[in-house]
């Protein structure tokens, strides 16, 4: 299993640990996510490797817009503008086959960063800030996928 620290990310929350953790993903097999705050933009998963998440660790999605894919990154990815939302995920796999995501660990997609508090709690999902990612987890054909504490 791949430690992140061992790629050089720093889990303060603060950092930005995309790089490393891509690194550590890219070694492929599994990557391992101790306690700390791992702070990262886009990534993409590889076949037959995953993300395990420690007790106490956390994988907070980036708040900042250029540390997410394109729009066009991929050929099945839609843009739904109409819903103010881009083609951005935080998680990502396409095409890619046994890949886990696994632990007692936390993914926080970071929502406060990306909306304003309603007042009227009914329409939370109408308060964009200025722009938001698409779905945070974008699974697309990829084959036997699993989710597990």
């Amino acid at each position: 299993m791949n430690n992140v620290k061992n790629f050089g990310a720093v889990g303060d929350g603060c950092a930005d640990d995309t790089a490393a953790v891509q690194a550590a993903i890219d070694a492929g097999g599994m990557v391992c996510f101790p306690p700390g705050t791992y702070r990262c933009g886009t990534l993409y998963l590889k076949s037959n490797g995953g993300l395990h998440l420690e007790a106490d660790a956390v994988l907070l999605a980036s708040p900042d817009k250029e540390d997410y894919n394109a729009d066009d990154f991929c050929v099945q990815n839609a843009v739904f503008s109409k819903d103010m939302v881009s083609g951005a995920h935080f998680i990502v796999a396409v095409g890619q086959e046994n890949i886990t995501i696994e632990g007692p660990g936390r993914i926080d997609g970071n929502r406060a960063v990306f909306y304003e508090p309603p007042e009227d709690w009914r329409n939370i999902w109408r308060n964009p800030i200025e722009w938001r990612p698409a779905q945070m987890i974008f699974l697309c054909e990829c084959v036997n996928v699993r989710v597990a504490v």
